[in-house]
């Protein structure tokens, strides 16, 4: 069980040293309310990947408890259906023109206007994803 404990962490980690966190943390660290944002995304982010690995733990300890070495069809199922949802969005997305005029994304306007808690949000939503 320790050496779960210590993949997870690994895993939690190599997340928080990507590049798509980085530049999160950056443009939160630039909003009105730069370093109060930027800490509540940290620790959004990290009791986000805390309540993963809790959870990883108590299921695989409760399927390792079972002795079941079969896996279930349901999550065969669930990749195919998210693998296939990630096909057509792409798809959509490579269909669509580019817009004529350059405005910024809508992801640096949230930031600029973001509040400690709505980044504390984005934190755990970042992780969950």
């Amino acid at each position: 069980m320790f050496s779960v404990l210590i993949q997870s962490l690994l895993l939690a980690a190599g997340g928080m040293l990507s590049v798509g966190s980085i530049t999160i943390v950056i443009l939160l660290l630039l909003s009105d309310q730069g370093w109060h944002n930027g800490l509540a995304y940290a620790l959004g982010y990290v009791s986000g990947y805390g309540l993963i690995g809790i959870v990883v733990v108590w299921v695989g300890y409760t399927a390792a408890e079972n002795g079941t070495d079969e896996s279930g069809g349901f999550t065969s199922v669930l990749l195919v259906v998210l693998g296939l949802l990630l096909l057509w969005l792409a798809q959509r997305n490579w269909r669509k023109p580019p817009s004529a005029s350059q405005e910024s994304p809508r992801l640096f306007t949230m930031i600029d206007r973001i509040s400690p808690p709505k980044a504390f949000g984005l934190g755990t939503l970042v992780t969950v994803i």
